[in-house]
């Protein structure tokens, strides 16, 4: 574990902004499409949960708010140029 620090302590400030962001883009993605499946807002929540494929419809729904919310806080932070 340690070591693994360590590697992430030495990679140039750019790269751990940009996994810092991602991690956090990606969690907030994560939280808003929980709010919105459990909230069942517009139907979706009941139209994932009768289907038949339930399993990968709910992967690629939280998948994609996910990754959405992750490269939107890359691109953000990276045009910012935030610390």
């Amino acid at each position: 574990m340690r070591t693994l620090f360590r590697r992430y302590m030495s990679a140039p400030r750019l790269l751990r902004l940009f996994f810092e962001q991602a991690l956090m883009g990606a969690a907030i993605g994560l939280c808003v499409a929980g709010a919105l499946f459990h909230y069942n807002v517009a139907g979706l929540g009941s139209l994932i949960r009768g289907s038949e494929i339930w399993l990968a419809a709910s992967f690629l729904y939280f998948f994609t708010f996910a990754l959405t919310f992750a490269a939107a806080m890359i691109a953000t932070a990276m045009l910012l140029n935030i610390d």
